[in-house]
């Protein structure tokens, strides 16, 4: 959250599938000048949001929305930068390539697109030991305990696979991005199958 905060080029930004504001709050905290739209498709995730967010008042909104659908992408813009955290993922291919076009009209000169998100191996061989480097990044952080009850949720994508799950490799979004018109696409991090990547418009 602080190198997205640290990668943000300023002024209004959108967040897709905001869930219940953490990243949000990170932002606004980070420039008291920022003003903020979360977009969420869970009832549930927005009045989380609306209260997490509560206390900046005006400068932090949220509506409802499916990433998925068209009809909101016109609306959004011209904005400092649009973000998003572990939904892209769910977009097919086609999907992600409408999304990356259409975000870069949303942006300002010099806005950036700036996806935290899963991504698939390249080679169908690293799967396992990317799965593997989560459960040891989820045993380091929450310890064995952790560890029982996010196998037992089956949460780990590149062990359990689930068709709602549709990483691209992170190759091919960078190429997509470029193709799409943006400067500067890039991996600004990377760890146990997730990854910081995005670009910007060109000034």
């Amino acid at each position: 959250m602080d190198l997205i905060a640290a990668l943000l080029p300023g002024g209004p930004v959108v967040e897709l599938c905001c869930g219940g504001g953490d990243l949000a709050a990170r932002l606004l905290a980070s420039d008291p000048s920022l003003s903020y739209l979360g977009l969420d498709g869970s009832q549930v995730m927005l009045d989380a949001a609306r209260q997490r967010l509560a206390p900046f008042a005006d400068r932090a909104r949220v509506h409802g929305f499916r990433l998925e659908e068209g009809s909101w992408r016109a609306g959004v813009g011209p904005v400092g930068a649009v973000v998003s955290m572990l939904a892209v993922h769910h977009l097919d291919t086609a999907g992600k390539r409408r999304l990356f076009a259409d975000m870069l009209h949303a942006l300002a000169p010099g806005g950036a697109l700036l996806i935290y998100d899963l991504v698939l191996p390249s080679a169908p061989r690293a799967q396992a030991a990317i799965a593997q480097a989560w459960d040891d990044v989820v045993a380091q952080q929450g310890g064995e305990a952790a560890l029982r009850a996010f196998a037992e949720a089956r949460g780990n994508i590149y062990r359990f696979p689930d068709p709602v799950d549709m990483p691209d490799p992170l190759a091919d979004q960078l190429a997509w991005l470029r193709q799409a018109g943006y400067a500067n696409a890039d991996c600004f991090w990377q760890r146990a199958g997730h990854a910081l990547y995005g670009g910007y418009r060109a000034i």
